[in-house]
Order: structure tokens, then sequence, then C-alpha cells
């Protein structure tokens, strides 16, 4: 049997004491639906769980088209899906929690802990890649804001880098005109929660060109992460089948896929490849460009 202290703190600087003061064996609760399974099979050291559900800034929503808006991270996947400002100027993010099959797991799930984990499957997280979503620390350091996708590929090189530091807001930019969001996912079985491969594209669409373009593939490399050099393909001019097809040899020169037991190395590029074609289509449909 695992022994460890529980608190419940009703403040944001309570929570940081009391992690600050355990050290590295202090394990933040929210959600608890990875945690709580990592726990019964003692997977984790812990000495202290600091249960964040309670702390009400963690559990507020802003959304502000202009401005951007800010999500705290307690908020859980269904909140999220259901509420009526994500749905209308984040859909993208609305949908991928909405798509998490299990109803158990969207109404306990959090959007820290979907972070925090850090799938590389995951279309939650793609979904916020395309809308340049950054993060609030809290940390020994002091506050610090970073962008999602930095977080993501430091924390995949070191989960370390969580020991006691809590992830209290994600922050989401302005909503940009014309701009839209689409993902296409390659599914194992049905009701799978995340895809083996991914592809989510997001752009801004003027006079026949795409700009503000954001191109991330899941389940493929390590982690997620955005192709800069495709997204200037995209942009460089009229998007016809010559460009396209520039862009789809940039990335696939990118990609660093490894066998699995659920796909080959070779055939998880070539889905990749086919989802990122998919999903620019679907784009271009999507913000009035079929053509």
């Amino acid at each position: 049997m695992l022994s460890y202290h529980y608190v419940r703190p009703r403040l944001l600087p309570e929570a940081l004491a009391a992690l600050q003061r355990e050290g590295a064996e202090a394990r933040v609760l929210a959600g608890g639906t990875t945690l709580v399974r990592q726990l019964k099979q003692q997977r984790v050291p812990v000495s202290l769980l600091v249960d964040i559900k309670h702390i009400p800034d963690l559990h507020s929503i802003r959304i502000d088209s202009r401005s951007g808006s800010r999500i705290g991270t307690t908020l859980t996947l269904e909140e999220l899906a259901a509420h009526a400002g994500v749905q209308k100027y984040y859909p993208l993010l609305a949908e991928a929690c909405a798509a998490v099959p299990a109803w158990q797991v969207r109404n306990r799930a959090t959007l820290g802990g979907e972070i925090c984990v850090g799938s590389r499957r995951s279309a939650i997280l793609a979904a916020l890649l395309c809308y340049e979503a950054a993060v609030t620390l809290h940390g020994a350091a002091g506050e610090q804001v970073r962008p999602l996708s930095d977080f993501i590929r430091d924390v995949y090189s070191d989960k370390s880098l969580l020991h006691g530091v809590l992830l209290s807001h994600i922050l989401l930019g302005p909503r940009l005109r014309r701009f839209g969001a689409v993902f296409r996912g390659l599914y194992q079985y049905p009701g799978q929660r995340h895809p083996v491969v991914g592809a989510a594209v997001a752009a801004s669409y003027y006079e026949g060109n795409f700009q503000h373009a954001r191109v991330i593939i899941s389940g493929v490399n390590p982690h997620l992460q955005r192709y800069t050099d495709v997204e200037q393909i995209l942009m460089e001019g009229t998007l016809d089948e010559d460009r396209l097809q520039r862009a789809a040899v940039e990335l696939g020169q990118a990609l660093h896929p490894v066998d699995t037991t659920q796909a080959s190395a070779e055939y998880q590029r070539a889905m990749a490849l086919h989802l990122f074609r998919q999903a620019v289509q679907g784009l271009r449909t999507q913000l009035g460009n079929s053509k």
C-alpha cells in the first residue's frame, strides 16, 4: 500500500507552497484519470497529493476574441466541449474535447492533465497548437508564460521539469479574420481515444492565399510539433497542386516515424501525408475555397 499525505488548497499560493515544500515527490491532482491509475500500479513515487480542483481561479474561463482567451487548467473536457465561447471562437478545440469517446473521461479529465500527460497522439493538443496556445507556469522561479509547443518538447525530454511546477492557465491567441482549423485522424478501431496518426492544418484566407498557416502532425514523431517550413510553403502564394506537392515533400522529409506494434514507419509516413492533404482540402472547403 502506498502512503502519502493529501492537501486540498483553496488558493493558488497555498498549492504552490505545498508543492515547493514537499519537493520532487509531490504530485498535482486534478482530474486524476492518469495519476490515480499510476498510483494504483505504484508506478510513481509520491509523498504528497495536492488537489487543485477547488481553486476557483483554476476553474475559470474568459473568452475574448480580440485580446485572446484564458482557460483554467481544471476545466474538464466536457465543460470545454459544451462552452458556447469555445465552440464559437475555437471550434476545433471543442470538437476534439467532444470526440473523446468515454463520457466518464470527458467529465473527469482536465485540460491541464491532457497537456501534462502530453500524448503525442492527442487531437486536443493538436487543436491547441493550431490556436497558438501558451501556458502559464508557476514554480520556484516565479510565474512564466511559455509557448505550448516549447513546453511539450521540453517535458517530453525531461518529465522531471514538472516537479514543483503548477500549470494554472492556457492562453489562446486572438481570433483571426477568416481563420479555420481542421483535424483528420486515422483510428485503429471505433471508440479509440487517440488516432494512430493525425494531421491538423489551420490558416486564415485572403484573396486566394493562406496566411498564418499552422501544420501539426500527431502520432509520428516523438512529440507533437509544428512544421514551420511546410507552413511557409503553404503561404508562398496561391495553393495549387504543385505548391501542395512541394509542401507534402517537405513534410515527408521532416517526419521521423519508427516501427510500432500498431503501424510500420513507412505506413505512418504515408498516412501522415495522406491526412495532411485531406486536412488542407478540408480547410479550403471550410474557408470557402474549394477550387
